[in-house]
């Protein structure tokens, strides 16, 4: 508490410094000093996304460069600790945005990529702590290209990793269907090797 010097207010982005001896009972309102405001810049974006994220005409005019004011910040807030709604408490399983199953001109992995992230991005709070990929429609090795793809992008506001079911087991289920006795040891090594190529995936490493 004796390094305590005051608040920061993200929606007004000004400081709240402590005069005097008092400890609180008296203010004065100042912009927010250099060596704060990188870090104050960065827990405010998170915050407005979390905001406008609660309400449609929000999000749309965020999404359209328009910040929401004082007071409908202050009400999307209000309407959060209402709900009792804690997103840092959740984890996203999301499908990637892909090409439809009749669709002749198929999106390649970069657009795969980018598409998602843009969705993802214009949606998906920063407060989320987490998002994870299906592998439907996709094929095992597109499942890991896209993810890869994906994490080569740079930080995003959230780690993006996977959550497969098909695209870690395929490989090895049709393995042990042919013969599960004389395969078991080869089916059990393509699981492990799939479990390394979406750990790679998962950090943008994969060599494919």
């Amino acid at each position: 508490e004796d390094k305590l010097e005051g608040i920061i207010d993200l929606v007004t982005m000004e400081e709240w410094v402590y005069e005097g001896e008092d400890l609180g009972a008296s203010w004065v309102r100042q912009p927010i000093r250099a060596s704060l405001k990188a870090e104050a810049d960065e827990w405010r974006l998170n915050l407005l996304e979390n905001a406008v994220g609660q309400d449609d005409a929000a999000m749309e005019a965020y999404l359209e460069g328009n910040e929401p004011d004082e007071a409908t910040l202050r009400a999307l807030f209000d309407e959060l600790y209402a709900q009792s709604v804690m997103l840092e408490g959740t984890i996203l399983k999301a499908s990637m945005v892909i090409s439809g199953k009749d669709c002749a001109d198929r999106a390649d992995i970069d657009e795969v990529a980018m598409e998602t992230v843009r969705c993802l991005r214009s949606t998906v709070p920063a407060s989320v702590p987490g998002i994870v990929f299906l592998s439907g429609g996709q094929s095992d090795h597109d499942a890991t290209a896209h993810l890869n793809r994906m994490n080569q992008f740079g930080a995003q506001p959230w780690p993006l990793s996977f959550s497969y079911g098909r695209a870690m087991q395929q490989a090895a289920l049709k393995l042990w269907g042919a013969d599960m006795k004389a395969n078991f040891a080869a089916a059990q090594a393509t699981v492990l090797q799939r479990a390394r190529d979406n750990s790679l995936a998962a950090l943008g490493q994969w060599q494919g």
